[in-house]
């Protein structure tokens, strides 16, 4: 089978750990020729290694995805395997992260581990956060809501609201029309009219 070259490009070290290992994984066919964190980094080794492939994060500090390809001259990809090949591998890109990943948690007398998969749900409270484990124990950590976004939106979680991330895994009940959900610790979570439809759509696809 003929080798694909490849160059990873995500501000974030773990996600380039993730989406290699993915790759690595699944396709053997393929070299990764580099890692990098920057734009300007990446915009070097583009050029240098001219890749058959490069995998890039939308969203990158300062320059973004888009605007480093258009930066770099680079009009087409082209990949040297098989068209159903490609589809799985964007597919598997796409499935969200096992939850038996453990997670750190600030708090203030230091850091908690915890297993994605017991995390029912997160609320955004005074500029901490409340983690609800199915055990039953709730922990409050420094960080605010939006970092434990960014960090298990990955796994399967789900903005409800500006304040809730919730389990997509620990749904228990859905209301008619999807007007609110119930997690599998009781608590009941109404859900906006803005974003049933997409809410829906997620519960649909998620993976048990």
């Amino acid at each position: 089978m003929e080798t694909v070259t490849a160059i990873l490009v995500d501000d974030e070290q773990d996600a380039l750990a993730i989406l290699e290992e993915k790759i690595t994984s699944l396709f053997p066919n393929i070299q990764i020729l580099d890692k990098v964190q920057t734009t300007r980094d990446a915009y070097v080794q583009i050029l240098s290694k001219q890749p058959d492939l490069v995998f890039m994060d939308i969203s990158m500090p300062g320059e973004s995805g888009l605007e480093l390809l258009n930066n770099a001259a680079l009009e087409k990809v082209y990949l040297k395997f098989e068209h159903n090949r490609i589809q799985n591998l964007l597919r598997n890109l796409s499935l969200p992260i096992s939850q038996n990943h453990n997670i750190a948690i600030s708090m203030k007398e230091g850091a908690h581990f915890v297993r994605v998969g017991d995390i029912v749900r997160c609320e955004g409270w005074a500029g901490y956060t409340k983690v609800v484990c199915a055990n039953g124990k709730t922990l409050i950590s420094s960080q605010n809501i939006g970092e434990f976004k960014s960090m298990l939106e990955k796994y399967n979680f789900y903005e409800v609201h500006k304040s809730h991330l919730i389990n997509v895994k620990l749904i228990e009940f859905v209301g008619r029309n999807g007007e609110e959900i119930r997690l599998y610790d009781g608590t009941t979570i109404p859900i906006s009219r803005r974003i049933r439809t997409n809410l829906l759509e997620v519960i649909s696809k998620r993976i048990i």
